[in-house]
């Protein structure tokens, strides 16, 4: 079982490198669609450092057509076959449990759960596999919440209260504030000022900000384009305390961390 507490132990934060295995993602749908292009990309990043490789087989951004889970299952089960002995653990970016169990078999041993619900059935099987569980906030419309801090404080509530019923292990389900799903760029600005008050739940704190809108917007640089932006968040998140960073450019982020963690002593 893999335990994200004791990897935390060893480095910190965790880079989770992004596979995409779809033809439609904002930032590099079709670029690693062909199973050979995903693996040669897999084995890039984790080269560059990536400590976990999140691979996912459908779109979820605004405005995707959804799949069945035949089609995901047919995009990422070959890769996570073929990448049977990776050094690193391999994570199933998905929303369907039954996509999540096969991927499991398949030798991924971590669920990054993208759902934005309280789905029974994926933290069944977290529990039953003792697999790590990530949770991402998505739920509501952008600019439409009264409290979004609030909001995503009583999601995360919600879900560590399920997963003790369930009986998932404490440390174990990581908590995704969701920057960027349905939610506007005040919004988003908000969620990182208010980092502490999700370090205090006491689990993991992933974030996932690559390439985004908003990290965009910072910068204004193009939409799924966001060098600069993702530069800036990146150097927040270390400055914040986060625990994992899921980015598309891992060795820029290698880079950036070990310039930023000599200048600020992070890590000392």
């Amino acid at each position: 079982m893999i335990k994200i507490g004791e990897l935390l132990k060893r480095k910190k934060p965790l880079l989770m490198g992004i596979l995409n295995i779809t033809p439609d993602s904002f930032h590099d749908g079709g670029r690693f669609l062909e199973q050979d292009q995903a693996l040669r990309q897999l084995h890039t990043m984790i080269e560059a450092g990536a400590d976990i490789v999140d691979i996912g087989g459908a779109s979820s951004r605004p405005g995707h057509t959804p799949v069945s889970a035949a089609t995901e299952l047919e995009r990422v089960l070959p890769v996570l076959q073929q990448a049977a002995g990776c050094p690193v653990p391999l994570s199933i970016d998905t929303d369907k449990a039954e996509v999540a169990a096969a991927a499991l078999a398949a030798g991924a041993s971590i669920i990054n759960y993208s759902g934005g619900e309280l789905g029974r059935p994926m933290f069944s099987l977290a529990a039953q596999s003792e697999a790590p569980l990530i949770v991402m906030h998505r739920l509501g419309e952008a600019g439409a919440h009264r409290d979004m801090c609030g909001e995503v404080e009583r999601f995360f509530l919600d879900c560590l209260e399920l997963g003790c019923r369930q009986g998932i292990a404490p440390g174990q389900i990581i908590l995704d504030p969701g920057f960027g799903f349905n939610k506007s760029f005040e919004e988003n600005i908000a969620l990182l000022h208010e980092l502490p008050r999700f370090q205090a739940l006491g689990q993991p704190l992933l974030l996932a900000f690559s390439h985004k809108r908003f990290a965009a917007a910072l910068s204004g640089e193009r939409p799924g384009s966001a060098a600069i932006g993702n530069q800036a968040l990146t150097l927040y998140a270390l400055l914040h305390g986060a625990d994992l960073l899921r980015m598309h450019d891992i060795a820029e982020t290698t880079a950036l961390i070990q310039a930023a963690g000599t200048l600020f002593r992070i890590g000392d």
